[in-house]
């Protein structure tokens, strides 16, 4: 039950007459506060010196909302909706515009227009529904009133509330007569004359809407006739309430602060400010253009205003001369208020508070103007000292180089640099003179040491190293590389713009290779002459340029290194890590013979969720006919639910029997969670050395030198490369084979002399895709010459799409797939090999690489040969640690 309270405190009014624009002021301040619309409406009932008592559309109509507010100065402040108080009054509430009844005004306002709503010939005796517009808001009309929105929207509330009244309530008829009652000679309505009963009025758009019944007494059938045959009526209001001036733009304007309806009638005549018959308003004979008002009481009205006019002269009075202003500014504010006619106390502080404002703009304006001419003199002042400065700058700098012995040329230019700096005084272009001065001395001295002859040698570094990042102690090595890249039998790299993994590792190599044979390569620089005229392989003893070129011009050219894991290791035995993954038992378990029944095109809800793909059986129940997926049935793998289909063979509402595989990761609430292991493990390995050896003859070396541009040494050291480079790549390739074949990870077997390439493609496909279900993904494709010369006559095959890391890589063919091919001649035909990178590990020994031994002679079964023997050294180790990584097609 909601809280009962008195009557508050009422408002205090200033003068006698302020009271109405106060509570003007509160109403539109709540009204702006509290935006209304017709889904959420209030208004206010009662303003107390502290609080209002406001009426809502959800409460009862014996409950109210109590809200606080307070003043500070001019503004009202209203406690916030949350904060209202829902309370009972224990006494009747007299709203505003009933507190003013009793001294209010009449108002008859000519407002709008009518129109019939039903057909020309329906029910000829009445009654006919009619509708029309009435007032509209904020405007002021031809009668020079003006009625405020939240009014005029209050006063519509109040009568809607009666309108839909009961019986029982004593629920009022708002009736409308043709021409007004007083214009017919009559104070109030006559029954007699009643042709309208409104029954409904609402508060839309800023405009009052009607809409009701026309009567079909005699003039109310004369009416309609008028209006079938063009001759529409206008709507005039009558109301009373209170209303007060006020001066807007030299106009003096009634505005209307308290408003009660109590009829709409039907007039002829009609005055709009906007457009056609919108608001039409009665005009009677009035004295000077004032408003039409039916006073009640003139001789107290008369009283009233003569002693607010003297009251509010005397608060002008004593206001104005509290202001801090000249005598003659303050009668100048005094008289412009006291002209203007303020109809109240409050108004006359508004206008003396905007004269206030007005003179404290025109003061500041004033001080800003004095302000800124300061500073513009100021500049203006700053200026022409700098300016002053800059020149007795510029005489003294001139003035100082003609003291200078140095060439016209130069003092050109010491002049210009002075000039770049800018100095702001006379001392800084001394200290910069002087600073310069040091410099251009010692220009003046090379200039003259050169005259001399004394020019000095400026070392910037070996050229070799700076051009091509070669080490200047690596030279043999480097000649050794252009003399295979002249013969076509090398090629040129520059290792600073490593990108591929054959480049980026072979920096790697050399680097170690330096720094493990540094003093050799010293000192087989030094012995460079010796080696230029070298011509036998006897004459031959630098094997560690030797052995640098080989890595050069070998390692980069490796396939297996564009497609493995090659890297370099500080000691032997070392470890190789590598990362597994493996299921925990019961992560994935197996359900036999799980019944179900079937319905058909709805889905059935089975024992477990997260099924795999491709583990699933639906069998008969007893077992004895399979059924076919997306053909007689289809599986929602994540949820765990099976569909039959009713276009398949399966019946409906039949037991059957499904085996499946799942992943246990869904087995439902305060269940045990099943674990996937991933593990990095480790092999330790023990790095070998692998030997190879050349012999080249004495008959080779003899004949070579009658050949014109055939070079017995080149040819022997293009010769260890080629097989050096075809042991690695054999030993790392036919490796991952083994392992992929041992993984069963088969995308099948493809007939090379019937099959089209397109099936080649598609069971490379399966087996990539059997990798990634291992949780590997594949990064190459390997397949001998023969198959990627197959595979390139594909119409998706291309080369485009791939970084230069990829594309310049050793052995790159092109792409299928979305997988980079690589060809070798060290992959079998029977094969095609689908891998990770990961597949095949090979490391070398950083701390020992390779290296080039001899010359050594010749010997056979103990007998000398006239030939001489090299062979090179390497300690490496090639593993497959995880065959899952590799996938194969069998090529028949």
């Amino acid at each position: 039950m909601a809280k009962q309270i008195e009557q508050g405190k009422p408002l205090a009014e200033l003068v006698k007459g302020s009271l109405d624009y106060t509570q003007h002021i509160i109403s539109q301040a709540f009204y702006a506060a509290f935006a209304r619309s017709d889904e959420d409406w209030f208004y206010i009932e009662e303003i107390f010196a502290d609080h209002l008592i406001v009426a809502h559309e959800s409460l009862p109509p014996d409950e109210f909302y109590r809200v606080p507010y307070q003043r500070q100065g001019e503004t009202y402040s209203f406690a916030p909706r949350e904060a209202w108080e829902v309370v009972e009054l224990a006494y009747r509430p007299r709203t505003m515009t009933e507190s003013g009844k009793s001294k209010g005004r009449r108002f008859v306002e000519r407002i709008g227009w009518l129109e019939l709503v039903e057909a020309k010939d329906a029910n000829p005796d009445g009654p006919w529904q009619i509708r029309g517009q009435g007032i509209t808001a904020d405007v002021v009309n031809g009668n020079n009133r003006r009625y405020a929105r939240h009014v005029l929207e209050a006063a519509v509330r109040e009568l809607r509330t009666h309108l839909r009244e009961s019986a029982g309530q004593g629920r009022l008829l708002l009736t409308g007569e043709a021409d007004h009652p007083q214009d017919k000679g009559y104070r109030t309505p006559l029954l007699q004359e009643t042709i309208i009963n409104w029954t409904d009025v609402e508060f839309r758009d800023g405009r009052v809407w009607l809409a009701g019944k026309l009567l079909g007494t005699r003039i109310g059938k004369d009416v309609r006739a008028q209006m079938l045959g063009g001759v529409r009526p206008d709507i005039s209001q009558r109301g009373y309430g209170r209303s007060i001036l006020i001066e807007e733009d030299g106009r003096e304007i009634e505005e209307v602060v308290e408003l009660t309806i109590t009829g709409y009638d039907l007039v002829a005549e009609g005055s709009d400010p906007h457009a056609g018959v919108t608001m039409v308003e009665s005009r009677r004979p009035q004295n000077e253009g004032r408003p039409q008002t039916e006073n009640a009481h003139p001789k107290e009205e008369k009283t009233m205003n003569e002693e607010l006019q003297k009251a509010i002269e005397e608060f002008v009075e004593t206001y104005v001369s509290q202001l801090n202003y000249t005598d003659k500014t303050k009668n100048q504010i005094r008289k412009a208020v006291l002209s203007a006619k303020p109809a109240t106390v409050e108004a006359a502080k508004e206008m003396i508070e905007a004269k206030h404002r007005e003179y404290e703009a025109i003061m500041a304006e004033a001080q800003e103007k004095r302000e800124k001419l300061l500073k513009e003199q100021e500049k203006e002042l700053a200026e022409l000292r700098a300016e002053q400065q800059k020149r007795q700058v510029a005489e003294h700098i001139q003035a100082r180089l003609q003291e200078m012995k140095y060439p016209d040329e130069m003092k050109a230019v010491l002049a210009e640099a002075l000039k770049a700096a800018e100095p702001p005084t006379v001392e800084a272009a001394d200290a910069l003179i002087e600073a310069k001065q040091k410099e251009y001395d010692a220009l003046m001295a090379q200039m003259k040491l050169a005259e001399r002859g004394c020019n000095r040698v400026q070392v910037v570094g070996p050229v070799l190293e700076t051009e091509t990042g070669t080490p200047e102690f690596a030279r043999p090595a480097f000649d050794l590389v252009e003399r295979l890249a002249e013969r076509k039998l090398g090629v040129r790299r520059d290792f600073r713009q490593a990108t591929t993994p054959n480049e980026i590792f072979t920096r790697r190599y050399l680097e170690a290779f330096d720094r493990t044979y540094r003093h050799q390569l010293i000192e087989e620089a030094r012995r460079y002459q010796q080696f230029l005229e070298a011509e036998t392989t006897a004459d031959l003893s630098l094997p560690y340029s030797v052995s640098r070129a080989i890595i050069e011009e070998a390692v980069p050219e490796l396939v297996a290194l564009s497609i493995f894991d090659f890297g370099l290791e500080d000691t032997s035995p070392t470890r190789i890590y590598f990362e597994a993954y493996s299921e925990e038992t019961g992560a994935a378990p197996t359900v036999t013979d799980e019944s179900f029944t079937s319905a058909h095109d709805s889905w059935v809800q089975l024992a477990n969720r997260r099924l795999r793909p491709g583990s699933v059986t639906v069998t008969s129940n007893p077992a004895g006919t399979t059924y076919t997926e997306y053909a007689d049935y289809v599986i929602d793998y994540a949820n765990g639910k099976i569909m039959v289909l009713s276009t398949g063979s399966m019946a409906d509402a039949t037991g059957f029997l499904i085996d499946y595989t799942y992943d246990k990761v869904r087995a439902g609430e305060n269940a045990a969670i099943q674990r996937g292991k991933g593990s990095l493990s480790y092999q330790t390995v023990e790095l070998m050395a692998d030997r190879l050896a050349s012999l080249v003859t004495d008959e080779a070396i003899t004949f070579a030198r009658t050949q014109l541009g055939w070079d017995a040494v080149t040819r022997t050291l293009n010769m260890v490369i080629r097989e050096l480079r075809e042991m690695i790549d054999t030993g790392a390739i036919r490796l991952a084979l083994a392992s992929a074949v041992r993984s069963g990870n088969s995308g099948g077997t493809w007939n090379s002399a019937s099959d089209p390439i397109s099936d080649l493609v598609q069971k490379i496909g399966l087996a990539k895709a059997a990798i990634i279900t291992k949780n590997y993904m594949p990064r190459f494709v390997l397949l001998s010459p023969t198959n990627a010369e197959r595979l390139s006559n594909w119409d998706g095959f291309k080369r485009d799409g791939f970084p230069d890391a990829v594309l310049n890589a050793a052995g790159f063919v092109g792409q299928v797939k979305g997988l980079p091919v690589f060809m070798s001649n060290h992959m079998p035909d029977s094969h095609a090999l689908v891998g990770h990178t990961e597949l095949v590990q090979h490391r070398v020994l950083s701390t020992k690489p390779m290296t080039l031994k001899g010359p050594f002679q010749a010997y056979n079964s103990g007998n000398l040969v006239a030939a001489q023997e090299y062979y090179v050294e390497e300690y490496n180790a090639t593993e497959s640690l995880i065959p899952d990584k590799g996938g194969f097609v069998t090529i028949a």
